[in-house]
């Protein structure tokens, strides 16, 4: 399981701290969140759910300098200016996302979880610890 502490931040909403190996998935977090609902974290779910189940093509989405790459069980986050980035399980993305929504605004949680039921499961099944690449 990947290290996740989500953390007030004083000036209002949440930091996702995570371990130095899950650092670009900590800032993804903290992204999406600023995004606000100009993110649809919902509709990249659903999208995810489609493409498990072979029915789109793999899923590239920006948000400021970070790029989330998703194709079969793998997803790459990348930090386009220095060009750095890890890969994930999709299943390891998912659960974090969902424990970090559980703490910033459960209803989305909850959404995220009940979309998830519809991926297709041979797909998101293994985890394992990310990789830097």
């Amino acid at each position: 399981m990947i290290s996740l502490r989500v953390i007030p931040n004083p000036h209002g909403g949440y930091v996702a701290e995570t371990d130095l190996a899950h650092q670009h998935l900590g800032l993804w977090l903290d992204e999406i969140q600023e995004g606000g609902d100009s993110y649809d974290i919902e509709g990249l779910w659903h999208q995810i759910g489609a493409h498990t189940r072979l029915e789109r093509p793999p899923i590239s989405q920006t948000i400021n300098e970070l790029n989330v790459h998703v194709d079969h069980t793998r997803v790459t986050i990348t930090i386009c200016v220095f060009r750095s980035s890890i890969v994930l399980e999709l299943a390891e993305l998912a659960e974090v996302t969902e424990r970090w929504f559980d703490v910033v605004a459960p209803p989305v949680a909850a959404s995220l979880r009940r979309i998830r039921a519809s991926w297709k499961t041979s797909h998101t099944a293994t985890s394992s610890a990310a990789r830097r690449q």
